[in-house]
């Protein structure tokens, strides 16, 4: 009899440590598993958009040399309008002398046809020591120009100009501004 009831307790013993066993497991596992708040899940559904991504990169080039790219924070791919929709915009223009154009901007859009751009928000231009600011811009491929017609805020050094309305022509290496334009211009001139 007392082995009929060893037996029992070694039975329990055993099933109770293969219950904890199995629980001990079954929360390793569960611990594991990925988070409900995966990266894919962080991007934003647009009823209208085809795509959405959380970074967006594009490149543009002409017989081999770049045109321009362009950086996004987020984008919403709108297929039958033929257009991005862009948060947060980083882009670099390449003039003729090979500078660099620097762009940034709370907005944008990019027409996925034509490969025009238009920038909004606080949009800010920089070429070396000069800076640009203005609330929209555009960008036209075929003819290699940056354009604002929203009143436009231009500093270099000491020297400042407010205007109604600026143009880069990129393949020319030119900046016009136009429409009650008012500024100081300030030019240093060395000896040798």
């Amino acid at each position: 009899m007392k082995f009929a009831g060893r037996q029992k307790s070694v039975v329990f013993l055993l099933g109770t440590m293969c219950f904890f066993v199995l629980a001990l497991l079954a929360m390793i596992f569960l611990g594991r598993r990925p988070t409900e708040t995966s990266e894919t899940e962080k991007i934003k559904v647009v009823p209208k958009a085809q795509i959405s991504m959380n970074k967006m990169e594009q490149v543009f080039q002409k017989d081999g040399i770049t045109q321009w790219k362009l950086r996004a924070e987020s984008a919403m791919l709108l297929q039958k309008e033929h257009k991005a929709v862009l948060e947060n915009v980083n882009a670099v223009f390449y003039a003729e002398d090979g500078q660099q154009i620097l762009l940034t901007s709370d907005r944008g859009e990019l027409d996925t046809q034509t490969r025009d751009i238009s920038l909004s928000g606080s949009v800010v231009i920089r070429r070396g020591q000069a800076e640009a600011k203005t609330h929209s811009l555009h960008y036209e491929k075929k003819h290699h120009i940056l354009r604002s017609v929203s009143g436009v805020h231009f500093s270099n050094g000491e020297s400042t100009i407010q205007a109604d309305s600026m143009t880069i022509k990129l393949a020319e290496n030119k900046l016009i501004f136009w429409g009650h334009v008012t500024g100081r211009l300030y030019e240093i001139f060395h000896r040798s």
